[in-house]
């Protein structure tokens, strides 16, 4: 059926409403069509020119699965298909589209977090125990939003718009859902910052813990904006009108589809960067470089020191699970080169 609302008032706050979400939807858009352009070169370079591996994986899902659900959004924002059955699903698809973009940026963050705790383990079952709690008040809030919200089919014929918007639900109690997420992103960040405050001795001396900073940098930007869309949530959730309940989503969703994959842009650039440097002979090399498995045999000949294997993984090599030092950087010899040392003299020169 096509509904109409009685009174003027409302109609004329109804109208602003969804106006202000198609244009926030619009903004969302050309901020992720922006930020794609801006950064196709880093992408081609990390992306399409290496070895696909669970990191792209992500990456890609973020970038284009979460980008064609955000474009068809806005697309049916403008445009909605003016039936009842198009109404009926619509909120399905918010719920289905709501929990897929959390599940795809929570994975880039938790294994952020997993990466500078990977050796120890009851951290790590903390995140995955917070994830799926996560999970758990997102279903929560979809459930609820399908049982006791009421979309209907409006059409407004003089201005000829027509929309899904929901005539019922919504219980104004519905914020308190959010409180769990709030705990949850805070926990995160305490997280990264407890590390951070450990390793800060180290900081700009070693890859590890360069890469500790670029992570911190990117954590609390991330922080930030989570905890600021939240209490825009709960404050449209408790003092605002029904109509007015979309209106950040789509905005929302694609400033976390940037974070994230701008988080592991990052990532990718400094690894790199830092297994490029470690092919010079002067560069440092303290164990705890990024790939300095990669060194050549004309470095190894100058330097005159064993191989050190190392991965990002290992940027915390430093601390065990029960927070005290580890055995440090694993060392592996390098028998051609305790061969040419073998074949020289005592002097550096051939016998």
């Amino acid at each position: 059926m096509e509904g109409q609302l009685p009174l003027p008032d409302e109609l004329i706050n109804v109208i602003w409403d969804v106006t202000i979400t198609q244009y926030l939807a619009l903004a969302a858009l050309t901020i992720w069509v922006y930020e794609l352009v801006l950064n196709m070169g880093d992408e081609i370079k990390f992306v399409w020119s290496k070895p696909i591996q669970l990191g792209q994986v992500l990456y890609l899902l973020n970038r284009y699965g979460a980008g064609v659900v955000l474009v068809l959004g806005v697309s049916w924002l403008f445009r909605p298909i003016r039936s009842e059955t198009f109404c009926k699903i619509w909120p399905y698809w918010l719920v289905f589209t709501g929990l897929t973009l959390t599940l795809l940026v929570q994975a880039v963050l938790m294994i952020r977090v997993c990466a500078i705790y990977a050796q120890q383990r009851h951290i790590r079952i903390l995140v995955w125990a917070g994830c799926a709690l996560e999970i758990a008040v997102f279903l929560a809030i979809g459930l609820s939003t399908l049982i006791t919200s009421k979309w209907a089919l409006v059409v407004i014929t003089p201005i000829d718009m027509a929309m899904c918007a929901p005539i019922a639900g919504y219980p104004s109690w519905k914020y308190v859902l959010w409180i769990p997420l709030l705990v949850y992103y805070s926990f995160l960040f305490a997280l990264v910052l407890r590390r951070a405050q450990s390793d800060r001795g180290r900081e700009g001396k070693l890859a590890g813990s360069r890469m500790l900073s670029l992570i911190v940098r990117d954590s609390t930007r991330n922080f930030i904006f989570n905890l600021s869309a939240h209490f825009a949530f709960i404050f449209l959730w408790r003092f605002g009108r029904l109509s007015m309940m979309e209106l950040p989503v789509s905005l929302y969703d694609c400033l976390d589809i940037v974070f994230a994959t701008r988080l592991l842009l990052n990532l990718w650039g400094k690894y790199y960067e830092w297994a490029e440097t470690a092919e010079d002979p002067e560069a440092e090399n303290d164990g705890r470089d990024v790939d300095t498995d990669m060194i050549n045999m004309a470095a190894l000949r100058k330097s005159r020191r064993p191989v050190v294997l190392d991965t990002f993984w290992a940027l915390n090599d430093s601390d065990d699970d029960d927070g005290k030092p580890g055995p440090g950087p694993v060392v592996v010899p390098n028998p051609r080169l305790d061969m040419l040392r073998r074949l020289e003299g005592p002097r550096g020169r051939c016998r």
